[in-house]
């Protein structure tokens, strides 16, 4: 079959969104990865039958089709190969800009769609058979697929659990988390009407003592709004994480994740165990006891995307963070970076626009809402008009946002987004109130603090007092508030205390850390807590 059958045209289809997921499976679900990867291969097949039905050549046509599917989906890839070419000829001349510039990437396209054009009409033409190549294409392709995935799965380690002590750690977290969470007694109590509880995260929204002193940003009109409601605002909010998974993992489960984060390991991927105790998580599981319905809204970031609710609200179309990280290794991030910056600003707004629809219901609802906003990338103005950042589409923070802007970009547009995000919240938060039958609970927080001095991987280089400190605000209009709000809660005992006031839960309340821990490290976490103060930027 190696000799005589030309399956390359399968392997050179999938390879490369499979190599960018193995490359980024920290911040990526499996599952929205496999339909791509998929969908590429039945692409392939097509392909490959339609030229053999034109050319009645088995190995010409599936040449062709490998030639179109390597340069199509491997456009970045090869740029980015020429850019470190560049880089190294930088010293002695300046080339890097023609790979880097928007024009120059249509150059290369150029080139490129001519070496395609001429390779395809030499073997068009030619009358020597191809098979004495497709043995070799079937071997290459395979091998290379196969150390792609080899060098995956060395880089996400997903071994067993160091510790194996039968507790809600095993050799199989995912299987041994669901069980421990599902046979838990549930310790809330119904007492009286049910509130829907909205739990509204807004990605890397910082308190107003660094938003003023840092971004120079005014956010009091919202601020101000907040507490005429009622709302109880925490003037020393801190962060329990630097990283949203984190955050979101030990906020729904009502803990820190230190005693996970040992067991686990500090060397196996993270991100796989973090996924599955977020979406099958306490609060959920807690409240589907007294009868609640889980609403979330879809968020275009995959890790903080509920795959365990009752009712999604989506705008429809909207790549996911794999999808879109696939379009940018395609010559079409050429002239889809508007479209796709358009559709992160209309996901935004939508879950802005309908989280006040919830309240029409009347089965209690817990609504988890992650708006990926005041978070990079910086799609709003100052009054809400679009903006479009001169590259393709990303979304990364601190450091990683660093290497392709300055640190003037990120002030600029992050304190336009977030003062257009402050105001757009009044109209959001006035709409659930006033549609709301009984009064309901409302929390609004970041996850973690901005990032214009945040190193993903140096907590010498971070700044903690920026990136730690959060907006946390609490609406328990209809709850006994018999265990008090106090300045510095941080979201590990947000539900601790309001299923204490509202359900009569009695859980006791922890103290208030905060870890910092690298990106691609996540569960190796240093404890931050007395290093959160102000101090001269840098």
């Amino acid at each position: 079959m190696m000799k005589k059958l030309p399956f390359h045209p399968l392997f050179f289809a999938i390879f490369p969104p499979l190599y960018l997921y193995l490359e980024n499976s920290y911040q990526l679900l499996f599952q929205n990865a496999v339909g791509i990867i998929f969908l590429f291969f039945i692409l392939s097949v097509i392909l490959w039958l339609g030229l053999y039905f034109l050319l009645r050549d088995l190995q010409k046509s599936a040449m062709i089709v490998s030639i179109l599917l390597f340069f199509f989906l491997s456009f970045h890839f090869l740029i980015y190969a020429v850019s470190q070419i560049a880089f190294y000829l930088d010293r002695f001349v300046p080339i890097a800009p023609f790979v880097e510039t928007k024009n120059w990437l249509i150059l290369w396209l150029i080139i490129m769609s001519l070496l395609i054009g001429y390779l395809t009409y030499r073997i068009l033409k030619s009358r020597a058979g191809y098979k004495k190549l497709t043995e070799p294409l079937n071997i290459f392709s395979v091998i290379f697929t196969v150390i792609i995935v080899f060098n995956g799965i060395r880089q996400n380690n997903t071994q067993k659990l160091q510790n194996q002590d039968p507790g809600y750690l095993s050799s199989t977290p995912a299987e041994a988390w669901n069980k421990t969470i599902s046979s838990e007694a549930s310790a809330l109590r119904n007492t009286g009407a049910l509130p829907d509880i909205y739990y509204i995260v807004l990605d890397g929204y910082g308190r107003q003592d660094v938003l003023a002193s840092i971004y120079g940003a005014d956010t009091s009109q919202f601020l101000s709004f907040l507490t005429k409601q009622g709302f109880y605002l925490a003037t020393d909010g801190r962060a329990n994480y630097a990283h949203t998974q984190l955050s979101l993992s030990s906020s729904l489960n009502l803990m820190y994740l230190n005693d996970v984060a040992s067991q686990y390991g500090v060397e196996n991927n993270a991100e796989i165990f973090l996924s599955d105790i977020f979406n099958h998580n306490r609060v959920f599981h807690q409240l589907r006891s007294l009868g609640y319905r889980i609403a979330s809204f879809s968020t275009d970031f995959d890790l903080a995307s509920v795959s365990t609710s009752d009712i999604v609200f989506s705008p429809g179309l909207s790549p996911n963070n794999f999808q879109n990280l696939v379009l940018n290794n395609t010559p079409l991030t050429i002239f889809l970076p508007s479209q796709q910056y358009d559709w992160h600003r209309n996901q935004i707004l939508y879950t802005l626009d309908h989280l006040p629809d919830v309240a029409a219901s009347d089965q209690p609802t817990f609504v988890f809402a992650h708006i990926f906003a005041p978070h990079p990338p910086f799609v709003f103005g100052v009054n809400g008009e679009a903006i479009y950042p001169p590259r393709e589409y990303q979304y990364n923070d601190g450091s990683d946002f660093m290497e392709v802007a300055s640190r003037e970009e990120y002030v600029t547009g992050y304190r336009d987004q977030v003062e257009f995000l402050s105001r757009k919240l009044i109209s959001t938060i006035s709409k659930i109130l006033a549609a709301s039958k009984t009064p309901p609970v409302i929390i609004i927080q970041g996850d973690h603090g901005p990032g214009s001095m945040f190193d993903q991987n140096s907590l010498e280089n971070t700044n903690v007092w920026e990136r730690f400190s959060i907006l946390n605000a609490y609406y328990l209009p209809s709850c006994k508030q018999t265990v008090p709000l106090y300045p510095g809660i941080s979201p590990a005992n947000t539900f601790r205390l309001v299923f204490d006031d509202c359900f009569g839960a009695g859980y006791p309340l922890l103290d208030d850390r905060s870890y910092y821990s690298p990106l691609d490290n996540q569960f190796d976490l240093a404890d931050v807590t007395d290093k959160i103060t102000e101090h001269p930027l840098k």
